[in-house]
């Protein structure tokens, strides 16, 4: 690809233009074709095996030992079913969350496994249970005993995944998530050939991506494969998981199929060829911020702010001049149809159909839920800051001016989106939001909005540098930090991951203090951020490349093929 093309559009001469190039869409007419499932049969079985599990959680609370009832949790918990659960759990975690010093002082005979699990545990469900409990596993210069790690797998590839969710200022989980990682990788081969692969297949798949950087649905699916291979699973409990993933999996399907069909109907990929058209890719999107049924609202408008900031940051990114993104800018600011005869004529069908009549849809979407359209503002606003952003980094590529690191960020994570996706997804959560939890959102005090946002720039940054340094593009997270700390091309790549591991605490930690911000919002930011995690795995843009092998498998076990299920099967 070179660093420009000429083209002639509109009303405009011929000009050098930076296009990309970019992969066309692999998706769109065979969602179109999906044949979808009738779910009446499942959705009873499910229902009959949901009252089963509810007796066996139940039980597990009330009279089980410790150890029974957060793995029990857990379980639920890995094969995507507990959000069936919430209060139960909620109320069980509770309990041992208020008691969990008495139980370490009357020296519970918990392992490094269920110490683990227990803190990992708690910690996802927002409860700030500090990192003493392992304190029975460090030696007397306070660093982890080796000796735990070396004789328990098992318990250390759970601490492994508990250490994910530590926060600043806790060095012992620092050593742990190290130690662990690396004893991990060398007993992946080991296990293989000591005939235990599918210890081995959990060890690499949590190495790859942890368990609490993944999205739900996929680590889910993958569990579920884990599940079934252990010879002492629940029967009842891994069918009633593998029916509820292909009933979500159906909703999210005619989803699919319906976000495929307002792209189609909305016309603009003919008329914008330039761009990323990534029908399939932008639903698993919105899909991920959550998942359950009752989310469908989050989906949906999830889904097409994802497509709109597609179109947008191509257009700023791949398409148009700096005078004609001016224009844009401005007519962006003042929100009114009468700026559509100041634009080019390729601009126009963005800027009524693709930006107005999208939001029009937003305040529809939202009385037809019987929501307020009251807060619609903070989104328009949100999605004004995002086009201003945009501009400036266009100024720096016409300009060829290189910014510091952290000057680039402050722009940077604005362009990303983020802050316009959680806007949006505030939108339809309907009474848990107020007006402070939009304004929330916006201040510069907001720490888990910008942890979310930094991971999300950071991670894009690091896998698609490389690709649009073939053209006209502003400098990258990874240029920045070369030129502000006068550092080699991997030295910043590995200063800059530092950067999203300390972001992760960041997150995490916001979400283990918050007691004003509703739980279903920060999961929508954890969500958005996971996702993120999985789109840009391995320092690969897989939302771009269309054609990314690990895109297409993550679309098609969430989105498209139902996990078989054995008829004859208890």
């Amino acid at each position: 690809m070179g660093s420009s093309q000429i083209q002639h559009h509109g009303n405009s001469d011929q000009v050098a233009r930076p296009i990309a190039n970019f992969q066309r869409d692999v998706w769109s007419e065979s969602i179109l074709g999906l044949f979808l499932r009738d779910d009446s049969v499942i959705k009873a079985q499910v229902k009959e095996l949901k009252v089963q599990v509810q007796k066996e959680l139940i039980i597990a609370a009330s009279s089980q030992p410790l150890q029974h009832l957060i793995s029990f949790i857990d379980t639920l918990e890995r094969l995507g079913v507990a959000y069936h659960f919430e209060a139960q759990i909620e109320e069980a975690l509770e309990k041992i969350y208020e008691n969990y010093h008495s139980i370490f002082d009357a020296k519970e005979e918990l392992d490094l496994y269920h110490t683990s699990i227990l803190f990992r545990v708690l910690r996802q469900h927002a409860f700030p249970v500090s990192c003493d409990l392992f304190d029975k596993y460090k030696d007397e210069n306070g660093s982890f005993k080796e000796s735990f790690i070396v004789e328990d797998v098992k318990g250390t590839l759970a601490l492994y995944e508990a250490a994910q969710l530590r926060v600043r200022g806790e060095p012992l989980l620092d050593e742990a998530a190290i130690l662990t990682t690396t004893y991990l990788k060398k007993m992946v081969s080991q296990l293989i050939s000591e005939s235990d692969p599918l210890l081995s297949s959990q060890i690499a798949r949590a190495l790859e991506l942890p368990l609490h950087r993944n999205m739900p649905r996929i680590a889910s699916r993958q569990y579920i494969e884990f599940y079934e291979q252990d010879p002492s699973h629940n029967k009842s409990l891994l069918r009633f998981a593998k029916l509820d993933f292909n009933m979500v999996q159906s909703l999210h399907n005619q989803e699919l199929k319906d976000h495929a069909k307002w792209w189609a109907d909305l016309g603009i990929a003919s008329k914008v060829p330039w761009m990323r058209e990534r029908v399939a890719e932008s639903y698993f999107w919105g899909s991920g911020i959550l998942y359950e049924s009752q989310h469908g609202l989050v989906r949906k408008m999830g889904s097409i702010s994802c497509a709109l900031a597609t179109v947008v940051d191509d257009l700023y990114d791949s398409y148009g001049t700096i005078e004609e993104l001016e224009v844009f800018t401005q007519a962006i600011e003042s929100w009114d149809r009468e700026c559509l005869s100041q634009l080019p004529n390729y601009m126009k069908p963005i800027y009524e159909h693709l930006i107005l009549e999208v939001f029009e849809q937003f305040e529809r979407d939202l009385v037809r839920d019987e929501r307020s359209t009251d807060c619609v503002d903070y989104a328009r606003e949100q999605f004004k800051n995002l086009c201003v952003a945009h501009l400036q980094e266009t100024k720096w590529v016409h300009e060829k001016y290189v910014p510091s690191y952290d000057e680039y960020m402050e722009i940077a994570t604005t362009t990303f989106g983020y802050y316009f996706a959680t806007t949006v997804c505030q939108l339809c959560l309907g009474k848990l939001t107020t007006r402070e939890t939009f304004e929330w959102i916006s201040r510069s005090t907001n720490k888990i909005v910008t942890a979310s946002s930094i991971i999300a720039r950071l991670k894009n940054d690091l896998g698609g540098h490389k690709f649009q340094k073939d053209r006209d593009h502003v400098a990258s997270a990874v240029d920045c930090y070369m030129k502000q700390y006068g550092v080699s091309e991997e030295a910043a790549c590995e200063e800059i991951m530092k950067r999203v591991n300390e972001a992760w605490k960041d997150l995490i930690e916001e979400m283990l203090r918050s007691t004003v911000v509703p739980m279903p919002l920060l999961m929508c930011i954890l969500n958005l951020t996971r996702v993120v995690e999985v789109l840009y795995y391995g320092g690969e843009d897989h939302y771009t490349i269309a054609s990314a092998d690990i895109m297409r498998t993550n679309i098609r076990i969430t989105l498209i093929d139902p996990i078989p299920i054995d008829s004859t099967a208890v």
